[in-house]
C-alpha cells in the first residue's frame, strides 16, 4: 500500500497563496498600484502573515520573482535534459524551452519581464545574481558535454545565452503584449533555427 504523500507545513501553504494572491493583483493592478492590503484579502490571509514572511510590499516582489525566474529557469533546463546531446538539438530545446514556459505562464512570464524595470528587486539583487551565475555554469556544462559544443561553451555565459534566448525575450514582450503574429510553437521553431544558423554557421 503506497504511503501517503506528506503534506507540505502550513507555514509554506500560507506563504505560497500570498505568493499566489500577489502574482494576481501584481497583474491587475501593477507593482506601484497594489497595496499590502490588496494582497491580503486576495491571499485571504492577515497583516501579520505577510510582513512575517515578506517583510513589505517590496519583499513580496522580490520572493515572487525569485520564484517565477527559478521556475523559468527548471522548465529550460528541463527541456535541455530531454534533447539529444549534439549542439543544435540543444540550441533548439533552449529555446523553445524558454517559450514553452512563458507562454504556459503569461502571468509569471509578465511580471518577469516588468518587476526587474520598476525598481522593486534591490534587496534581492544579490540572490537573483548568484543564481544567474548558477544557471551559466548549468548552461555552460551542458554544452561542455555535447559533442560538438566546446566552441559554444567557451564562449561568456552572458553572451552564449544572449544569443540563445535575446531574440525569444524580445519575440516574448510582443507576444504578451498582442503584437505577434505566429503562434508560440511556429516561433519557437523559427527562432531556434535562427539560434542554429547564428551559433553554428558552418553547419
Amino acid at each position: 500500500m503506497p504511503k501517503p504523500v506528506p503534506k507540505p507545513p502550513r507555514g509554506e501553504l500560507t506563504r505560497t497563496r500570498i505568493l499566489a494572491a500577489a502574482l494576481t493583483c501584481f497583474s491587475r493592478h501593477g507593482l506601484q498600484g497594489t497595496t499590502i492590503e490588496m494582497i491580503r484579502d486576495a491571499a485571504r490571509s492577515s497583516i501579520g502573515s505577510i510582513y512575517h514572511f515578506f517583510g513589505d510590499r517590496e519583499g513580496i516582489a522580490a520572493a515572487l520573482y525569485g520564484n517565477c525566474l527559478a521556475q523559468s529557469r527548471a522548465a529550460l533546463l528541463a527541456a535541455l535534459g530531454r534533447a539529444p546531446g549534439d549542439a543544435a538539438s540543444l540550441i533548439r530545446a533552449c529555446v523553445a524551452g524558454h517559450v514553452g514556459w512563458a507562454t504556459q505562464h503569461r502571468a509569471e512570464a509578465a511580471f518577469l519581464a516588468t518587476a526587474r524595470r520598476a525598481g522593486a528587486l534591490a534587496r534581492a539583487d544579490a540572490d537573483i545574481r548568484a543564481g544567474t551565475r548558477q544557471f551559466h555554469i548549468q548552461i555552460g556544462a551542458l554544452f561542455r558535454a555535447a559533442p560538438d559544443g566546446a566552441a559554444l561553451a567557451a564562449l561568456p555565459p552572458e553572451i552564449l545565452l544572449a544569443q540563445l534566448i535575446g531574440p525569444a525575450q524580445l519575440w516574448l514582450r510582443l507576444w504578451l503584449d498582442g503584437q505577434a503574429r505566429e503562434n508560440p510553437a511556429q516561433a519557437a521553431q523559427h527562432l531556434g533555427d535562427l539560434a542554429v544558423a547564428a551559433l553554428l554557421p558552418e553547419r
